[in-house]
């Protein structure tokens, strides 16, 4: 299910309606450190979603699924991923929908560590909570 436009080393993760993953591909593995037999099927957000963030994404996911209004699709967000290991680093995300009868996402990421400075990092961490805000 790989998206033929994304280059290998990109990582990808596609999930379905319900947030549990479909793709997994090697670069993701690589970027968050689980093997894709642990990762599909698994919920996307027990993964690699920071536990703060983790009931935005749910309810955004949730809006989506009941037609409300599209935040995150077809955007380059900033954020904060998390690693098997427990530990976070910011990336930059762009996500679509695949096309067809169901519902279901694609998300080509990538890690921005090293072009991250710390302003933008604040920068980042205020859109963050902005986000859990927004999703209460």
């Amino acid at each position: 299910m790989r998206p033929s436009c994304a280059p290998r080393w990109t990582p990808v993760v596609s999930i379905d309606a319900d947030g549990r993953i479909l793709e997994f591909n090697p670069a993701a593995q690589r970027m968050f450190g689980y093997e894709r037999e642990a990762a599909i099927g698994a919920e996307m957000a027990d993964l690699i979603i920071p536990p703060a963030l983790r009931d935005a994404h749910r309810a955004g996911l949730r809006r989506l699924r009941e037609g409300g209004e599209n935040r995150v699709l077809h955007h380059r967000i900033e954020l904060e991923a998390q690693r098997a290991d427990g530990s976070t680093f910011p990336i930059e995300l762009a996500i679509t929908r695949i096309p067809g009868a169901q519902a279901a996402y694609t998300g080509f990421v990538y890690d921005i560590t090293t072009t991250s400075s710390s302003s933008a990092r604040a920068e980042r961490a205020e859109r963050q909570a902005l986000v859990v805000a927004l999703a209460r």
